[in-house]
């Protein structure tokens, strides 16, 4: 009976206190009444003196609570009374007020930690899911400077502000971001919040309805859930649009989709304006690039990334209309490669015809290296450079293909686009061939230049690959394999493989193109002989920019997608001369010249120089140029 009786008050005691901070405070006060009272009730016995009950409790509780009391009492009796309700004191008073408190402390700034405090803030950025690509995008929206500064005007905030929902939150991804950004940081400008960005109860923690803009970064593309993450966006999109009150538009939202197949399903998904980087594509083409003329990845990165070289800008042409090559002599500060027209839906013509008009409100395409450099002077012409614009050859090309993944079938139509004599391509991986196969027909590539044979084999083995003839090839492309479960381990695989192609072809061979996520792995490479397409920052800066200027996007289908328009790698014949003759021969045969690269493959590279930069044909110096494609 006693045991029983027991069990219950202690299930008791228990189920009071694990309530909260405040039942425990109650039953520390509780206990010390009781105290209290008791220490009272005995004064009254062993002291004569006393015959106020009331006073005596007091004279307890001031001896349970200050120690200080002790030394006033006289008596012996008296004394260890008082001793023992000081003693008292510092374990019920003092300690377990100060453990309570300390434990509520620590919950409450734990609970504080988790994200779960909806914020309430105007015209801040809204990234959903934290990926691979978050710390870069948030890196490159703070370095972002000028652009980010019209941007911030333009929506009336004073100063940026990101608000990141993730699935887990801590100290470790602010580090994460402190790494990635740098000292440009403010920690006050970053609010991480945890939630699944599939509800729409979570997404209110990052206050949508109030956003300036939404981004939703895709995943690793080893990831295992990979296969699945276009519909967890689509997904996303409609808990974007669902957390958006009704009668409210919901704000600007930019995505990353893998499968370009369904974008129109993610368009219908989101019920405002909505952006889609196809990546599957974009990788895809740049591969391609790669393969057909190594060194042009560096191009692209350097267009993309702020604070590296020249970048895109978008110059609004607010003078009256005017041919596109009056423009383009009137820009100074940069290189006019086009224009975008439109309020919400936009167009893009690159390297357009000279007497393509330039309207009042359009946008000029520019690649510079400060949007405060660009301005508009007078005409400047410049005599066209007496010499020849030597382009690649365009004959037959064998390329070996090391791995696989989902956006080999991409990279295939691309190059099937671009070469324009027949391209024998094997393909070498520890994939089934018909899982392959089947990949091409769902992606509904048809390949009539390319010609693809598909081989079984260990690619990191060097016995695997002597009997290839490795050298007999024009290109090599070794790419991270979807087997793979994370990006670590594929580009550990794609590092792995290149010192076995490395091991076999020695110091010569033929140019290798490498896809990799983590860009810190870039160095392991001999720059010399390999392109090295880093995916992750390349769709990072993607959406970065992309979010700050809508119209990039149009530019990115041109030049990043399956567009009109290419960028190549053209040799000058004739003597040594400046960059505004070779620029101004370049816009009379109807293409842009954006910069040189010095010495050939592997040379450094310089995009947008002053029209007085020497051009050395007999150094290797070549020409970066862009030109539409019939």
């Amino acid at each position: 009976m006693k045991e029983s009786v027991r069990r219950t008050v202690l299930f008791a005691l228990e189920r009071f206190l694990v309530r909260g901070a405040h039942y425990r405070f109650l039953f520390v006060i509780a206990v010390i009444g009781l105290i209290s009272l008791a220490g009272g009730m005995a004064l009254v016995a062993v002291d004569d003196s006393v015959v106020d009950t009331r006073e005596a409790v007091w004279w307890a509780f001031l001896r349970l609570s200050d120690p200080g009391y002790l030394g006033d009492d006289e008596g012996t009796l008296r004394r260890l009374i008082s001793t023992v309700l000081t003693i008292l004191g510092y374990v019920v008073f003092l300690g377990a007020m100060v453990a309570i408190l300390t434990q509520w402390l620590n919950a409450t700034l734990a609970r504080l930690e988790l994200g779960l405090t909806p914020v309430r803030i105007d015209g801040h950025v809204v990234i959903v899911g934290w990926t691979d690509r978050t710390a870069i995008i948030c890196r490159d929206l703070f370095e972002s400077e000028g652009r980010l500064r019209r941007w911030l005007e333009f929506r009336g905030v004073r100063r940026l502000r990101i608000a990141i929902l993730s699935r887990t939150v801590g100290p470790g991804r602010m580090q994460e971001l402190e790494d990635a950004v740098g000292p440009k940081l403010r920690r006050s400008g970053v609010i991480l919040r945890s939630g699944s960005p599939l509800s729409t109860a979570h997404l209110e923690r990052v206050d949508v309805p109030h956003a300036a803009s939404v981004v939703i970064p895709g995943i690793e593309t080893t990831s295992e859930r990979a296969d699945a993450h276009d519909d967890v966006v689509i997904k996303t999109l409609c808990a974007v649009g669902a957390s958006v009150p009704a009668g409210t538009d919901a704000p600007p939202c930019v995505c990353e989709i893998f499968d370009a197949r369904k974008i129109p399903v993610a368009r219908r998904a989101y019920p405002g304006v909505l952006e889609v980087i196809a990546s599957d594509v974009v990788v895809g083409r740049l591969l391609a690039y790669g393969i057909w003329q190594p060194g042009l990845s560096q191009v692209f990165a350097e267009l993309l990334t702020h604070g590296v070289g020249a970048t895109l800008y978008m110059f609004i042409w607010d003078e009256a209309p005017a041919p596109f090559d009056e423009a383009f002599g009137r820009l100074q500060g940069g290189i006019a490669l086009g224009v975008v027209r439109g309020e919400t839906e936009y167009t893009c013509t690159l390297s357009p015809a000279p007497d393509v008009m330039v309207h009042t409100g359009d946008r000029l395409v520019v690649v510079g290296h400060a949007y405060g450099d660009l301005r508009l002077g007078p005409a400047t012409a410049s005599d066209p450079a007496v010499l020849e614009l030597r382009e690649p050859p365009e004959g037959a090309m064998s390329v070996l293909v090391l791995g696989w993944s989902r956006r080999i079938p991409d990279a295939l139509a691309e190059l099937e686009r671009m070469a324009h004599g027949d391209c024998s391509v094997t393909v070498v991986s520890t994939a089934p061939v018909e899982d392959r196969a089947r990949e091409f027909d769902e992606a509904g590539v048809e390949l009539r230049h390319v010609r693809v044979h598909h081989l079984r084999g260990e690619i990191t083995v060097p016995t695997v690959l002597e009997p290839l003839e490795l050298v007999a090839f024009d290109r090599i492309l070794i790419v991270a394999s979807d087997a793979s479960r994370s990006q670590g381990s594929g580009d550990a695989r794609v590092v792995s493989a290149y010192h076995a192609v490395s091991s076999v072809l020695g110091e010569g061979g033929p140019p290798m193109v490498l896809e990799v996520a983590e860009p810190a792995n870039v160095d392991l490479f001999d720059g010399r002989r390999t392109d090295v397409v880093v995916s992750t920052q390349v769709l990072a800066h993607l959406l970065a920019q992309v979010t700050l200027r809508r119209e990039l996007r149009v530019v990115v289908d041109d030049v990043f997608g399956s567009g009109p328009s290419e960028l190549r790698f053209v040799e000058p014949v004739g003597p040594a001369t400046i960059f505004g003759r070779i620029a101004a021969a370049a816009r009379a045969r109807g293409t842009i010249a954006l910069g040189i690269r010095r010495g050939g493959v592997g040379g450094p590279l310089l995009l947008s120089p002053a029209p007085d930069e020497e051009v050395d044909p007999a150094a290797g110096d070549e020409v970066v140029l862009l030109r539409g494609v019939d």
